[in-house]
């Protein structure tokens, strides 16, 4: 393996793994640079990269898997894994990065990777592990802020919509909470239609902006905003790296560094300095959330995937899915009575703030732990 640092889109080797800048966007970090090569069990040659971050490279063995890795610099040993890929043929492609990447967004590459508990310490509707593939889509780089949320909510109040809750938020830049998964979906289509973009959810063949559907229907091939899918979640969470508990890759283990949640001396691989709850944010009265934007950055640029608030999922929780469900793209059950929340919140342990860590609610449930971020679907080739 081998890898060569490109400037932005450019290639420079032609039979080696070039890198490109990575823009950070409005997520506050400044422009770095990223290096990607190719890991599995066969040779490979990179054919080059193109100008919309596009990656080809021919493959010495197929019918078999592999990973892209990346790295911010050449200088030591700090590549991690992207996406997982499969060998199908002698050639590939895969769109490493996306220079169209909405502002305050994360692009999220299309592939494989391994979904559930690696570390066999979770309920049994954690299991079995399972290759996945999700597709390449956008993602909030923080969850949606009381903010965001009063701008299109304004906006929403005078074009046809109803919220069952107004959202509360301790700060305007704190997640907003108290929103239930009805009002996270409907938000999201106020905000795709102040965009102009298509909603994604309708009842009845029409926008939902009001009311309590049952199972509206999710177009997930509209361009408009929406709640990821359980699966797109815990891939844009884990932020490429297999096997980690967590929402870095640094460590298997937690501290207050790392997340804002109850820090407990009862869970071995919580080793925060400080216990209870986080000390920056431990004020004012509950609930104790902090700064969207604060807590670690994960390998696609994500931040505060793990505590702070829970965010809503798009699906019907099933226990047993994992061991029925597809291997592309999987949506979750076909209907329930309740729908997925992941990520954690500041008043759980670290336990729960593990990326394969599923929990559920009424989907008409509003609390100060709850809150959720978007996603976009990528344009598909």
């Amino acid at each position: 393996m081998s890898a060569m640092r490109a400037g932005g889109f450019r290639g420079i080797g032609a039979a080696a793994l070039v890198g490109l800048a990575a823009a950070a966007g409005a997520q506050g970090l400044e422009e770095r640079e990223a290096y990607f090569r190719l890991s599995g069990p066969g040779a490979t040659e990179a054919a080059g990269l193109a100008a919309d971050g596009t990656l080809g490279w021919t493959n010495a063995v197929v019918d078999t898997t592999g990973t892209v890795q990346r790295a911010t610099d050449l200088g030591g040993s700090n590549w991690v894994d992207y996406t997982g890929f499969e060998a199908a043929t002698g050639e590939s492609e895969l769109q490493v990065m996306d220079p169209d990447t909405p502002d305050g967004m994360a692009f999220i590459p299309e592939g494989w990777f391994w979904m559930g508990d690696a570390f066999g310490e979770g309920d049994s509707d954690e299991l079995p592990v399972h290759w996945v593939y999700t597709r390449a889509l956008y993602m909030d780089c923080t969850e949606v802020t009381k903010a965001c949320w009063d701008d299109v909510a304004g906006w929403a109040a005078t074009n046809g919509y109803v919220f069952d809750h107004e959202g509360s938020g301790k700060e305007t830049n704190h997640p907003v909470q108290t929103v239930s998964w009805h009002d996270a979906a409907r938000w999201c289509n106020a905000r795709s239609e102040r965009e102009g973009l298509t909603a994604c959810y309708t009842t009845n063949g029409a926008v939902w902006r009001t009311g309590q559907a049952t199972n509206p229907v999710c177009d997930r091939d509209a361009d408009g905003y929406r709640l990821p899918t359980e699966a797109e979640w815990e891939k844009a969470a884990r932020g490429g790296p297999a096997g980690m508990r967590f929402a870095w890759s640094a460590t298997n283990g937690i501290t207050h560094d790392h997340a804002n949640y109850y820090s407990s001396v009862a869970i071995a691989y919580d080793t925060s300095a400080t216990r209870a709850y986080h000390p920056d944010w431990w004020t004012g009265g509950m609930p104790y959330t902090g700064e969207a934007a604060a807590g670690a950055t994960n390998g696609y640029g994500l931040q505060g995937m793990c505590g702070n608030v829970w965010e809503w999922c798009g699906d019907w929780y099933d226990g047993g899915y994992y061991g029925v469900s597809p291997e592309a793209d999987p949506e979750g059950a076909e209907s329930g009575t309740y729908r997925i929340l992941r990520g954690g919140s500041w008043n759980n342990g670290a336990e729960h703030l593990r990326t394969a860590f599923r929990i559920y609610n009424l989907p008409t449930y509003a609390g100060t732990v709850v809150g959720f971020r978007c996603v976009r679907t990528a344009p598909q080739e």
